[in-house]
């Protein structure tokens, strides 16, 4: 699961950096056809100030196909993440009904595929670059297309702003509705144990070291919303079904039957059994 989630993440990156390529050639054919100059260089004109403000309208229609690819993309990956998260789960209690099981995971879907559609959006990218473009033209001399031209690439490519913004979710979308289809799922098969997995590397948390590879009693990981440490967001909103250690964590609730559970941690037969 793991692998299957690092190479989706980065498969993602790529498109979202690709779609940041696409954002900067459009916007540059937008500035050379809208913006006036005047003695080689863009004044703070009303008209100029009309025409970056009125820039996202403009620039999106462009690259509707590039957002839809993306969209799709991802969804696509979510519904990888899913169907493994499905088949690994159920055989733990293969006995249940797949068809109810199947059900349930096309809500899971379902929702993703809401989720995808309000966060694949450059609303931030459009504000921030907007701004950068008035400061710009501000100063009393004005600035040239070709000085515009390299702030932008340097700020849209070099430093990659579509993914600025996009890192946010796309690092964490995949595990976190991997964790929300395997909780699902397990409820809907009377699962009550998992083993916390992802292995540990040198950005885990110090809390994630110590619970990787043990099992735990669905109690005992709700006890989690009540506990606190390095990494772990403050106030409400943490899920530990779905959270895990926090934002960018790489582990995950496995689920496992009451009899493998037993048989790796035999004080839990006495308690739950």
């Amino acid at each position: 699961m793991d692998d299957l989630i690092d190479r989706l993440v980065n498969r993602l990156f790529r498109s979202t950096s690709l779609l940041g390529k696409v954002l900067y050639n459009s916007l540059l054919g937008y500035f050379i056809d809208s913006l006036d100059t005047k003695d080689d260089k863009i004044k703070y004109t009303a008209k100029n100030i009309n025409a970056i403000n009125s820039l996202d309208r403009t620039i999106n229609k462009k690259l509707a196909p590039n957002i839809d690819k993306v969209k799709k993309e991802a969804y696509n990956g979510l519904k990888s993440v899913v169907g493994a998260t499905f088949r690994q789960t159920f055989k733990a209690a293969p006995s249940k009904s797949e068809f109810e099981t199947q059900k349930i995971l096309d809500e899971v879907l379902k929702h993703a595929g809401t989720t995808i559609d309000s966060r694949v959006d450059l609303k931030l990218v459009y504000a921030e670059l907007k701004e950068v473009a008035l400061s710009e033209m501000s100063s009393y001399d004005g600035i040239s297309l070709r000085e515009l031209r390299r702030n932008l690439e340097t700020r849209i490519v070099d430093k990659d702003i579509v993914n600025k913004y996009f890192s946010r979710w796309t690092n964490d979308i995949y595990s976190q509705y991997q964790r929300v289809a395997a909780n699902e799922v397990r409820k809907n098969l009377g699962l009550r144990f998992a083993v916390y997995s992802g292995g540990v590397i040198s950005t885990t948390r110090s809390w994630c070291k110590k619970h990787n590879r043990k099992v735990f009693h669905e109690s005992e990981i709700e006890a989690w919303r009540n506990k606190n440490w390095a990494g772990k967001r403050k106030g409400s909103g943490y899920n530990p079904f779905y959270d895990c250690g926090d934002y960018n964590c790489r582990h995950r609730w496995d689920w496992i039957s009451d009899e493998l559970a037993f048989a790796k941690r035999p004080e839990l037969r006495e308690k739950y059994g």
